[in-house]
């Protein structure tokens, strides 16, 4: 049984790699992904890598990417104490459920110093990891995220979906 509060995790995109470039970056910028799963669940939460000593917080937003609905808001607070470059998790509630697996989502993260980890060109095409698909990073100044249309690359952002597949 997990802690409460925590959810049935079974998955993620990334596992225990970690992304291979960064921190890049100096101005704010939101970066994000586009993604799919391919079965029916529950999004239990988010992370993304972040440097060490990285204090402060850090927003983020999911939405549909074709109906601009959003999500969830979300806020991950960093500790100011961690020595080494890490995976930060937080999670949602309640929690997501997934139904329409033709569904792709849109996760924005707000890198306020704007350094931000990636591992560049791994998305040249989309790369399913069990049942998620990541389909292309992106990058955006816009300041309303879910609106806005933004810069589409090849890049897979250092953040990822918690998912549980029922």
């Amino acid at each position: 049984m997990p802690f409460r509060g925590h959810g049935w995790v079974s998955e993620s995109w990334w596992g225990a790699t970690a992304p291979a470039t960064g921190p890049t970056g100096t101005t704010a910028i939101w970066t994000g992904l586009d993604f799919g799963i391919e079965v029916e669940g529950l999004i239990e939460g988010f992370r993304h890598y972040v440097a060490a000593n990285n204090d402060g917080g850090q927003w983020g937003i999911l939405f549909d990417a074709n109906t601009k609905e959003v999500l969830r808001g979300f806020h991950w607070r960093i500790r100011a104490d961690v020595s080494a470059n890490a995976w930060h998790q937080t999670w949602i509630f309640p929690r997501l459920k997934h139904t329409d697996t033709n569904r792709r989502y849109r996760l924005a993260t707000m890198r306020t110093t704007g350094q931000r980890f990636q591992t560049s060109n791994l998305l040249t095409s989309p790369v399913q990891h069990g049942n998620i698909t990541f389909l292309n990073g992106w990058t955006s100044t816009a300041l309303g995220i879910e609106l806005a249309n933004p810069t589409l690359t090849a890049n897979a952002p250092g953040i990822d979906v918690l998912f549980h597949a029922t």
